[in-house]
């Protein structure tokens, strides 16, 4: 966030994550840590345009199985493709994004949560912010 020199008012500045949200955990990383074989589990990601979006699919190691079972009559539907999505947020300050943080934890207690100390500002691993 800056000041508008002319004005005084606060003025937002791009969000420097869009189009680079398969950058804060890569290809390589998520390969790794899911034990995916590119090739042969079909692996994809891509990120939404002019958003903070990274999907990453991969079949599962029987999909055919799954796919051709999901086609018998009656038979119930079993997921046949793995899917990652990833979303980074920017909201400018550290302390916007500590309230924001907060609210998310407050109101939506059905998410998975691990307590990160420092998340805000450790920057150690992470990439640099993409511009």
């Amino acid at each position: 966030m800056t000041i508008d020199s002319i004005t005084g008012a606060p003025v937002g500045l791009p969000n420097p994550w869009k189009n680079a949200g398969c950058d804060l955990v890569t290809d390589a990383e998520v390969v790794k840590l899911f034990a995916i074989e590119v090739r042969r589990d079909a692996f994809n990601a891509r990120t939404l345009p002019d958003r903070g979006f990274c999907l990453r699919s991969w079949m599962k190691l029987d999909w055919k199985e799954r796919e051709s079972g999901n086609e018998k009559p009656d038979a119930p539907y079993r997921e046949f493709k793995n899917t990652l999505v990833t979303q980074v947020l920017d909201y400018g300050t550290e302390v916007v994004a500590k309230d924001q943080f907060e609210m998310v934890r407050r109101d939506q207690r059905n998410v998975y949560e691990k307590k990160c100390p420092d998340w805000a500002t450790a920057r150690s691993g992470a990439p640099p912010i993409p511009r």
